[in-house]
């Protein structure tokens, strides 16, 4: 029936702004919630959002790329992230360098696909990008469950992974860019509809 009356596009860019607009609200879970007060239904609402991220993707893949859709998504996801590293930064959970890491690598990234875009080039996340934002997305399921008591070395090990993956794919994303590779000038018509959605 949601079929007939929203069109995938549609339910894909709804559940890109719902992802954004609960990054504050998540955020402040985290910030406002001890280690030990955490429980597997709070993971459960990361988890959920998570979700979210893979399915706008294939609700996307099923009408086709549109600039405003790729663009919400990528804007949700940075939000999301960084609103809760911010948040367990502020904890102490994480460290503020391992934020700040993440935050430089995430505005030099955008800038570089907003000049891209200006420039008609191929702007589309690359699979490290891709990989880098869904550990980042497991890292804060971690952290928002009881394991963030019991073990807070494998959330902070997750979030170092999940930080040195953004700065591998923000390199390897850099250098492709500013080559000859998949950055050449391309029509969106001519982009393939399979990476529409996918996170940076």
């Amino acid at each position: 029936m949601l079929e007939n009356i929203i069109s995938n596009r549609a339910k894909a860019n709804l559940a890109s702004i719902g992802r954004g607009v609960l990054g504050p609200y998540m955020s402040n879970q985290l910030r406002n919630t001890p280690p030990a007060e955490r429980t597997w239904g709070m993971a459960g609402e990361f988890a959920a959002v998570a979700t979210s991220d893979f399915q706008d993707g294939r609700w996307a893949r099923k009408d086709g790329k549109t600039k405003i859709g790729s663009w919400l998504d990528l804007i949700a996801d940075k939000v999301f992230v960084l609103m809760c590293l911010k948040a367990l930064a502020d904890n102490g959970e994480i460290s503020q360098t391992q934020y700040k890491i993440n935050f430089y690598r995430e505005v030099i990234v955008t800038a570089m696909r907003v000049y891209g875009e200006l420039q008609g080039k191929d702007t589309s996340a690359q699979q490290l990008g891709k990989i880098k934002t869904w550990v980042g997305m497991g890292a804060l399921c971690l952290a928002g469950s009881p394991v963030a008591d019991k073990h807070p070395e494998l959330v902070r090990e997750a979030i170092t992974l999940s930080t040195v993956l953004a700065v591998v794919s923000g390199v390897d994303y850099a250098v492709d860019f500013l080559g000859k590779g998949k950055h050449e000038e391309v029509s969106y018509a001519e982009i393939g509809a399979a990476n529409a959605f996918d996170p940076e």
